[in-house]
C-alpha cells in the first residue's frame, strides 16, 4: 500500500516538473514573439504603414492580455484606442483631409503603442523590471 502511494507521489512531482518546464518554454516563446512583434511595429511605424502598425499592435495586445483578467480595467483603454481609430476612419472618409488624418492616425497609434510597451513591462515580460534582490545602488 504505501509502495502504492510513494509511485502517485513521484508521478504527482514528474508531472509538476513537465508543467514548470512547459509553462518555461511557452513564457521563452511569448517574449521571442513579442520581441519579433515590435520589430516590425518599429518598421512599419518608420516607413509610414500605418494600417499595418496598428495591426501589429493588436497582435502585440493579443500575446500580453491572455495575463489580464476579464474585469481589468487595461481592456476597457484598450478597446478606447480600437474606438477612436475608427472613428479617425470615419472622420477621414466624411472630409478627406489626408494630411490632418495621417497626423492624428499616427500620434493615436503611438499612444497605443505606447500602452502596450507599459503592459509588457508590468506584466513582467518587458526589459523593465526589478528584482527584489538587487538594490539600486551600481
Amino acid at each position: 500500500m504505501e509502495e502504492e502511494e510513494n509511485n502517485d507521489s513521484g508521478e504527482d512531482n514528474q508531472e509538476e516538473k513537465e508543467n514548470k518546464s512547459s509553462k518555461y518554454n511557452s513564457g521563452v516563446d511569448i517574449i521571442q514573439r513579442l520581441d519579433s512583434l515590435w520589430t516590425d511595429s518599429h518598421r512599419l511605424a518608420k516607413s509610414g504603414k500605418l494600417m499595418d502598425w496598428n495591426w501589429t499592435l493588436d497582435r502585440v495586445w493579443c500575446e500580453l492580455s491572455g495575463d489580464l483578467e476579464s474585469d481589468d480595467t487595461r481592456i476597457g483603454k484598450f478597446s478606447q484606442f480600437e474606438t477612436d481609430i475608427e472613428n479617425l476612419k470615419v472622420e477621414f472618409i466624411r472630409y478627406r483631409i489626408e494630411t490632418v488624418f495621417m497626423k492624428k492616425l499616427y500620434n493615436k497609434i503611438m499612444d497605443k503603442e505606447l500602452f502596450l510597451r507599459r503592459l509588457q513591462n508590468k506584466l513582467g515580460k518587458g526589459t523593465a523590471y526589478k528584482r527584489d534582490d538587487e538594490d539600486d545602488m551600481d
